[in-house]
């Protein structure tokens, strides 16, 4: 994890570093890699052997695709380079083209690219793999959805 909360931090430096805006003080990126780190800690009151401790233990850590899902979801409503995973089942309530909010969250997991998430700019299409569905069981993802709906 701690890994993550590294590359995130290089990420927001080196996009406040490669803007063509003015540099932002040490004290603006300082509070900004403080805010980005507090989103991206895991809840440690969360019982381990619990579906949401599973399914928080697989949203952290790397998977086979080399990336943990906290690499590009935020677990507050804040957009990283994904939605923002905190009260997503309010706030999907309008675009959410299935039944339930358990089966629009399975399928952003399994078939991400046919999952529309409206939001200025538009999410980058085609980012997160097509495989999860491949490399979670059935039961990792059940506990993946029991996590995020925990947030």
């Amino acid at each position: 994890m701690n890994r993550i909360i590294v590359l995130q931090v290089l990420v927001l430096l080196l996009v406040a570093c490669s803007t063509t805006e003015p540099t932002p003080d040490a004290e603006v990126v300082v509070a900004e890699a403080t805010e980005v780190i507090a989103e991206s800690t895991s809840d440690a009151s969360i019982p381990v052997d619990s579906p949401e401790g599973r399914g928080q233990v697989l949203f952290f850590e790397n998977n086979e695709t080399g990336f943990a899902c906290a690499s590009c979801h935020y677990v507050s409503e804040r957009r990283l380079i994904g939605p923002g995973l905190a009260n997503i089942e309010e706030r999907a309530a309008d675009y959410n083209p299935y039944d339930d909010i358990q089966e629009y969250i399975r399928m952003s997991i399994v078939a991400p690219a046919d999952i529309l998430t409206p939001h200025e700019p538009a999410y980058p299409q085609n980012v997160m793999p097509q495989i999860y569905g491949d490399v979670y069981s059935a039961d990792e993802i059940d506990d993946l959805i029991a996590y995020i709906l925990s947030l």
